[in-house]
């Protein structure tokens, strides 16, 4: 009877020590000024003080905006129909509540392929107060690690705006406009990698470590979609970048190295915006990004809106090639709203490139 008492009690203890039974959830932070330690994660409870909360390591940090999705890992679903997917990671969020409505594998790390580019944007948009600025490219601007990566084709000594490179990042994914505008931004690409760590960190996407601007496959480069949508939720505040997204094609002009003017005509990733792919009655892209490895496999990220007006952020990584990942959104679209679903097979796998 001794031994019995003996183990509840250690039983109690491991429970009380682990928090298991608290309302506790997972809530992504920023750090503050000073020397709070950086974690990717805070456990906020009932006893947590509105507006700030204390990591691991007993360092107070200050939370996120109210107006993102806050989740606590558990894989769930509010789609009707209990829907299957075929891709690594998938995550649907009802913008006008910040409610999550499809959750599976969002914090697992994953190779984002041209995904990249959103953070790419995000620190070209911080760091750049002039658009209109122009950049002539350099030799360097032009070494990319894939000789058959998607590219413009700019040639050494053309003269581009800042915003076109932005553009020729955005909409047809170019590569070589990715490293040029972080040449433009940064004078490096090493200097404009480490802004962009930078900025996922004061973002709360603490999951993520970049080692280049465009996406092309690094072992060392992962993000996860839970990260993904807070880059893309806060690109969607500024107005430009929506404007840009939301193109199916586009007109840029650029100088060449010899002073002629050259147009560009840039051709959107995004099947649902050129119209290769169907979009279901009612529902219309505002924009998104897409992305494409072999490692990655095909992956999107869009916002979307219905007939009522309702904005979702949508996301897939890791589907097995693009017809599963255009099939997936269309069952996404199929499904809002839904009845509630939960799928409980789903520890946090911190594994990059790891599809399982």
């Amino acid at each position: 009877m001794k031994k019995y008492r003996l183990v509840c009690i250690a039983l109690l203890l491991c429970l009380a020590l682990s928090g298991c039974g608290s309302k506790a959830f997972m809530m992504p932070f920023s750090e503050e000024a000073g020397n709070a330690v950086y974690e990717p994660g805070t456990v906020i409870s009932s006893e947590t003080t509105s507006g700030s909360a204390v990591n691991a390591s007993g360092s107070s940090v200050s939370l996120m905006a109210e107006d993102l999705c806050v989740i606590d890992g558990y894989h769930m679903s509010e789609l009707a129909g209990n829907p299957e997917f075929n891709a690594k990671a998938v995550f649907v969020v009802n913008d006008e509540g910040n409610s999550p409505l499809y959750v599976k594998h969002c914090f697992k790390r994953l190779y984002p392929a041209s995904l990249t580019k959103l953070m790419t944007a995000l620190v070209a948009y911080k760091y750049c107060d002039d658009l209109e600025r122009t950049f002539t490219v350099t030799e360097d601007c032009l070494k990319l690690p894939d000789p058959y990566a998607k590219k413009m084709g700019i040639q050494v000594g053309d003269t581009f705006t800042i915003h076109d490179l932005l553009r020729a990042t955005l909409i047809p994914s170019y590569n070589d406009a990715a490293k040029a505008l972080a040449f433009a931004v940064a004078g490096s690409e090493e200097n404009f990698v480490k802004l962009m760590n930078e900025e996922a960190k004061n973002i709360g996407a603490t999951r993520s470590n970049f080692t280049n601007c465009h996406g092309l496959h690094d072992k060392n480069h992962y993000t996860t979609l839970y990260d993904l949508y807070l880059m893309f939720h806060e690109l969607m505040k500024n107005d430009d970048f929506v404007n840009t997204v939301g193109n199916g094609e586009l007109d840029i002009n650029y100088n060449d190295t010899y002073g002629n003017t050259k147009t560009k005509q840039l051709i959107s990733t995004d099947q649902f915006l050129t119209g290769g792919a169907t979009l279901p009655e009612g529902i219309t892209v505002v924009g998104g990004k897409t992305g494409t490895t072999d490692e990655a496999g095909a992956c999107m990220l869009l916002y979307i809106r219905d007939s009522a007006g309702n904005g979702y952020y949508a996301g897939i990584l890791g589907a097995s090639d693009h017809i599963n990942l255009y099939a997936g959104f269309s069952t996404i679209f199929n499904s809002l709203p839904g009845s509630a679903i939960v799928d409980d097979n789903g520890s946090e796998s911190t594994e990059a490139g790891q599809g399982q």
